[in-house]
């Protein structure tokens, strides 16, 4: 099975992961989303690493951070700073889809299906690669990089829906993302404010 967000074995090793989700298994290659960061920061110039500049790299590889308290790896569409990068594969990969399509993945033998049934049952309830809502997910996670540096570091928001809303489920983030893609109160206003600034500047 592929390990999604709290799910990455400490034993996995940090290049690649097993998934046997489907009829045929195959490995997934990961990168550690800060050590990468470091990497893009060296190519940046200095000059633009500046809070002036903002750079922001949508990358196809799955991104990954290491968690201390859990000692674990967890699946991430987006690691904000200088630069933001933005996993596609992390997209995908990083928040669950619904609970039934696990259980159904678990009991396909019992229950007489096979894997590519299951992905068509529940193929609207998550995004998948090749998918076209991954261009207005992407755009969202794209708003998180610039509330990042609008909100000094905190570019999530609780208030759901919300596109700023930190969703660990595909449904939510389906719904935040392209159904209802809108920003709430507070930070309609964060932007006013920005925009302000920006004019007199």
């Amino acid at each position: 099975m592929i390990q999604r967000s709290h799910e990455f074995l400490d034993t996995a090793p940090l290049h690649e992961l097993q998934n046997s989700l489907g009829d045929i298994d195959r490995k997934i290659t990961f990168i550690d989303g800060f050590y990468l960061q470091r990497i893009y920061s060296r190519i940046i110039d200095k000059n633009e690493m500046q809070s002036s500049h903002m750079h922001v790299i949508f990358e196809d590889n799955l991104v990954c951070t290491h968690d201390e308290n859990d000692k674990r790896y967890h699946a991430r569409p987006i690691i904000c700073g200088s630069p933001s990068i933005i996993s596609i594969a992390g997209i995908v990969e990083g928040p669950a889809k619904p609970k039934g399509y696990y259980f159904k993945q678990m009991l396909k033998d019992l229950l007489s299906l096979n894997s590519k049934e299951i992905e068509n049952e529940f193929a609207d309830s998550y995004v998948s690669h090749e998918d076209p809502r991954l261009v207005p997910v992407a755009t969202g996670y794209a708003i998180q990089a610039v509330f990042f540096f609008l909100t000094n570091g905190n570019p999530f928001c609780s208030n759901y829906p919300c596109r700023l809303f930190n969703s660990h489920w595909q449904e939510e983030l389906i719904y935040t993302q392209v159904i209802k893609p809108v920003l709430c109160k507070d930070h309609l206003g964060i932007l006013a404010k920005a925009n302000e600034g920006f004019s007199r500047d």
